[in-house]
């Protein structure tokens, strides 16, 4: 099951916000041993105009993974993904007369994993990556690129919470470029609402709806022969629904939208300036669990 922007809408709007006057506290209760698996698909459509030429690119990744509770450390737990195989499929549009083309590749992702420390309310306390080599350390890379390992964990307020109740969160996120040539820092601020409890994939859920819409980007990339500067702004606008007894992902749907424009830095070439829109649409959907 997908959910799309009209289901999203529609299951917000039939949210059964149960004991309204009863608070409860959102929080990860994780037993050790349990696992959950998911597919994940992240699409990324971008549009540019260069030297008055309309460039549209696709670029969709779906992926495997598999959560796993280890251990308990204290109050916190600690959490391993594993990703599994990832298909991508790449699509450029020039203009109507070069039609497109597409073309699919799999990436190989086996020895990938990623553990994280995480408190009841969502803190990431650490994080460890495994990649036996630079290939893997390069899949590792193009997996956070797309967004998809954002949506597994999202923090939890310290209070008790009824619907309608509001917390956020400080994004610092920084995106590498393809071979460490330059990045992209992004800062804004994650608002998260809680609208209620709702059935979803056949289980009772908590809806917990994300929004931010003073993202800034800044940074710069190096090309062959020319560096350019990164400066732009964006919004981000999803749903998350989390398991009500343990706090665990069910399904999320996400998009983030940016607009900024790329210009050349060097004072000794002829300016150039390019504007480029970008979506990234997330879907995570729970597949099969145990032990919740």
């Amino acid at each position: 099951m997908i959910l799309s922007p009209l289901s999203i809408i529609l299951v917000l709007a039939s949210v059964t916000a149960l004991h309204a006057s009863e608070p409860i506290r959102l929080s990860y209760n994780l037993p050790v041993g349990s696992c959950a698996k998911y597919v994940a698909s992240s699409t990324l459509g971008q549009s540019l105009n260069v030297m008055g030429k309309d460039v549209v690119s696709e670029v969709r990744t779906t992926l495997g993974l598999t959560l796993t509770v280890k251990e308990r450390l204290m109050k916190s737990c600690s959490v391993q993904v594993v990703w599994t195989d990832s298909k991508l499929t790449a699509r450029t549009l020039g203009n109507q007369e070069e039609g497109h083309a597409d073309s699919v590749i799999t990436v190989p992702t086996y020895g990938v994993s990623q553990s994280l420390v995480i408190t009841p309310t969502g803190k990431v306390v650490s994080t460890t990556t495994t990649a036996a080599n630079q290939q893997q350390a390069e899949v590792l890379d193009m997996i956070k690129a797309t967004k998809i390992p954002d949506r597994l964990i999202i923090p939890f307020p310290s209070d008790a919470v009824t619907p309608g109740a509001r917390w956020s969160e400080a994004i610092a996120d920084t995106s590498a470029a393809p071979q460490g040539r330059g990045a992209v820092i992004t800062t804004g601020t994650a608002w998260y609402t809680y609208r209620g409890i709702a059935d979803t994939l056949g289980r009772k859920c908590w809806v917990i709806e994300i929004t931010s819409t003073d993202l800034a980007q800044h940074g710069s990339l190096l090309g062959a022969a020319i560096e350019m500067r990164i400066d732009g702004s964006g919004n981000l606008h999803g749903v998350s629904y989390h398991d009500a007894s343990s706090g665990l992902l069910v399904s999320s749907s996400t998009r983030l939208e940016t607009t900024v424009v790329m210009s050349s830095t060097e004072s000794s070439l002829q300016k150039v300036s390019v504007p480029v829109q970008s979506q990234v649409n997330v879907v995570i959907n729970r597949t099969e669990g145990k032990g919740w």
